[in-house]
């Protein structure tokens, strides 16, 4: 018995291979990532208020969580619209080339 590859499977693995890399060039594919302040991870907890606060603590306390909501709530509007406009310039490339 022969340890040859039969005619037929050397023929198309030859053709498989070679389709391979015939085929048009490739685009470039677009970044889809999101500048870092936008994606930076908020504190693990919120700063909550010593044990027997005092009113001024309490309102210390208070203003600093604000703060933090606030800063969350800005990075999550600008992740919308950075993924709002990426998706109108990604339509637009596309019908663009499409056209």
């Amino acid at each position: 018995m022969s340890k040859r590859l039969p005619w037929a499977v050397l023929i198309s693995s030859a053709l498989i291979l070679t389709s391979c890399t015939g085929g048009a060039p490739r685009t470039g594919a677009p970044r889809l990532i999101p500048p870092a302040w936008l994606t930076e991870a908020p504190p693990e907890e919120i700063p909550q208020p010593p044990e027997n606060p005092t009113e001024e603590q309490l309102v210390e306390n208070h203003i600093e969580a604000a703060g933090m909501y606030h800063t969350l709530r800005i990075r999550f509007l600008g992740l919308v619209q950075w993924i709002e406009e990426t998706d109108r310039k990604l339509r637009e490339r596309i019908n663009h080339e499409l056209r």
